[in-house]
């Protein structure tokens, strides 16, 4: 049982790991900015915490996806009033 549970963790690692460069990707080529940056931007994002929480499963959605749902932050974040 330790075994399984031990694989599911380094899954669920790896697939938060893949997603978090892959967006930092998305990021950098959409808007121009270094790779870094991107970087930063995305974890200092909602959706890269809720990437962590394996609770909400986000780790199981695809790059684009999770992508989009960066996108639609950064413009609510960008059309708030101050």
């Amino acid at each position: 049982m330790m075994l399984d549970e031990a694989k599911t963790a380094k899954q669920r690692l790896f697939m938060v790991e893949y997603l978090t460069g892959a967006v930092a990707n998305y990021i950098s080529e959409n808007e121009n900015i270094g790779l870094l940056e991107a970087f930063d931007k995305f974890y200092s994002s909602i959706w890269y915490k809720r990437l962590l929480n394996y609770d909400t499963l986000l780790y199981r959605e695809s790059a684009g996806y999770v992508y989009e749902l960066y996108k639609s932050q950064e413009h609510l974040n960008m059309n708030a009033e101050p």
